[in-house]
């Protein structure tokens, strides 16, 4: 590398570190992408855990707790034994929820998130690239539509819903999808819609305080 590379290299990192606009931008944009692949991540693990482990589960310090089964062991464990999220990506790719190429995005989002947390400061200093953002947008994108297909195919599908027929995927989503969007628009400086949300939920429960004579 040349002298002048070597410069250009050096400014390059103390415009990412001592410019606050540019600092601050990538330490959102880290933070939201870690928080949407651990999300992501534990959805993952979790649902299909808790839907094979149910009748095994129990209470401990607040959190449930679920003995895997051997269900679970053939559907989801055997699939790769060693690395539980891996095993839990392809049942979900089993099951039709996954396609081979957004496989290869979810260990893709799993390898540069190691890299956002381990090299946090050097991710800092040579700055974020556009590949990370196009690919935190397919995180987001797929951690939707996993959610709202859970919620459609395995939730919808196996309880007593009134109407079920009339439902559709794309009208299925969990809370925490909803919250989520809510912080990365308000992270990414789109808070306008929420303007006013908090001082509405304050009158709320305000209101509720006063209905059960509390102050």
């Amino acid at each position: 590398m040349s002298l002048q590379e070597n410069q250009d290299k050096a400014l390059k990192m103390f415009e990412n570190i001592l410019n606050r606009e540019s600092l601050q931008s990538n330490i959102s944009l880290v933070a939201l992408f870690v928080l949407f692949f651990e999300t992501m991540k534990d959805f993952i693990i979790d649902r299909p855990r808790g839907f094979f482990c149910l009748d095994s589960c129990e209470m401990k310090d607040g959190k449930f707790v679920y003995k895997e089964n051997e269900t679970y062991q053939r559907a989801v464990r055997d699939l790769d034994p060693k690395r539980i999220f891996h095993a839990s990506v392809k049942w979900f790719q089993k099951e039709g929820a996954l396609s081979e190429d957004e496989v290869y995005i979810i260990f893709q989002a799993e390898k540069r998130r190691n890299d956002f947390v381990h090299e946090f400061f050097n991710v800092l200093a040579e700055g974020l690239k556009d590949e990370d953002t196009i690919l935190l947008g397919k995180i987001i994108s797929l951690y939707q539509r996993l959610d709202s297909w859970w919620v459609f195919n395995i939730e919808i599908a196996t309880d007593e819903v009134s109407g079920k027929e009339k439902i559709t995927q794309g009208d299925c989503n969990s809370l925490s999808v909803l919250i989520l969007n809510i912080v990365k628009d308000i992270v990414l400086g789109n808070d306008k819609p929420y303007s006013g949300w908090m001082e509405q939920i304050r009158e709320d429960v305000q209101e509720q305080r006063k209905q059960k004579g509390e102050k």
